[in-house]
């Protein structure tokens, strides 16, 4: 009985011990089937992504230093007077709040898609425009104005007026090519030439001008965009 009773212990420790490395087994397959798997799509993903096409690949933009921007700023402004530098950074300012206002407010760039848009009377007039028509409830209409201060021949006329005491030709060649967005899209409605002009104001103001992220972005909670550099300065583009 005894001896009976030692065997039946010796059959279970055995059977139990079969079970538990069967189970252990299972569960390494299992761990192994699915690091095959994630081994699987992550070749799968790179092989997709060095598939070759005919698109360019996008240049990541390089956001000046504040070294940088020092450096540029006392090269583009010599020759000039603390008063023309200051009535300089000052237009330029007040031009890129202008357009910051619109663009946050308005979602101007997004008006401007459309050619024939009343919000074009920002670049086409001055003074008191239209920008919009409002629906009264007795189904008239009324005109929805706002005051705008310079349409693009006061903008061309002020930028033209300070290239008359720069010196530098980076400089001066930069407020021409503003001069000359700011008219192509008086001239064609195309919204491309608005955004080029803005993102030239926003890079000389917060790039060139003024260091944004130090000298505005003290003041913001987000700083992203007053962060953003367009790369719209040639001075910067060999650095």
């Amino acid at each position: 009985m005894k001896k009976s009773f030692i065997m039946l212990l010796f059959c279970m420790s055995f059977m139990l011990a079969g079970c538990s490395n069967k189970t252990d087994i299972s569960k390494s397959a299992g761990k192994e089937d699915i690091g095959n798997t994630s081994q699987e799509q992550v070749v799968s993903n790179e092989d997709s992504s060095s598939v070759e096409t005919d698109e360019p690949a996008a240049e990541a933009i390089q956001v000046p230093s504040k070294e940088q921007v020092l450096e540029a700023r006392e090269k583009v402004l010599t020759g000039m007077s603390d008063e023309e530098i200051e009535r300089l950074t000052t237009n330029i300012k007040d031009l890129n709040n202008t357009w910051e206002g619109l663009y946050f407010n308005s979602d101007i760039i997004k008006e401007l898609e459309d050619p024939d848009s009343l919000y074009w009377n920002y670049i086409d007039d001055s003074g008191d425009i239209v920008i919009g028509y409002l629906q009264n409830e007795d189904g008239t209409t009324t005109e929805e104005t706002a005051f705008n201060r310079f349409d693009a021949d006061s903008f061309v006329a002020l930028i033209q007026d300070m290239q008359k005491s720069v010196q530098n030709e980076e400089l001066y060649d930069e407020l021409e090519l503003l001069v000359n967005e700011i008219n192509a899209a008086h001239e064609t409605h195309d919204v491309q030439h608005a955004v080029n002009m803005f993102h030239i104001l926003h890079d000389m103001d917060y790039f060139l001008l003024r260091y944004g992220i130090e000298d505005v972005g003290k003041y913001l909670q987000d700083t992203s965009f007053v962060a953003t550099y367009y790369g719209s300065l040639s001075m910067y583009e060999a650095r």
